[in-house]
């Protein structure tokens, strides 16, 4: 596969996964109506991502602070993943080496233990 099939192949994601999180996103700030957590259902606990599609309508609205409030992942880790993510599509739109460094081990490594560490923390503070 050559670069530009790559890429449509990339844009092409993209725009689906645009879409259905744009309509999501109407639907959920317009209706209320989300994605029930099952961790929280069956738990009675949060899970780390309890909250965080009130935290990205909120700032889709620019409410920083009650983004912040539903979910801090939304406004720390969440953005640090989507960085990263944009580099592996680069890596692969590229057609590099597309084995993981052992610099992307130690990033992922430390975005799941804060992400565990938040989720526990959210629920014994």
């Amino acid at each position: 596969m050559d670069i530009i099939q790559r890429l449509k192949k990339v844009l092409k994601l993209t725009f689906i996964a645009l879409i259905l999180g744009s309509i999501y996103l109407y639907i959920f700030t317009t209706y209320g109506i989300g994605i029930p957590c099952v961790f929280y259902k069956v738990t009675g606990w949060q899970c780390p991502g309890c909250g965080m599609t009130r935290a990205i309508a909120q700032l889709w609205k620019g409410n920083i602070e009650q983004a912040i409030s539903y979910n801090v992942l939304s406004v720390s880790i969440f953005p640090i993943f989507v960085i990263y993510l944009i580099y592996r599509i680069v890596v692969y739109i590229k057609g590099a080496d597309s084995s993981f460094k052992i610099w992307e081990y130690v990033v992922l490594i430390l975005l799941w233990i804060a992400t565990i560490g938040y989720g526990i923390a959210r629920n014994v503070i």
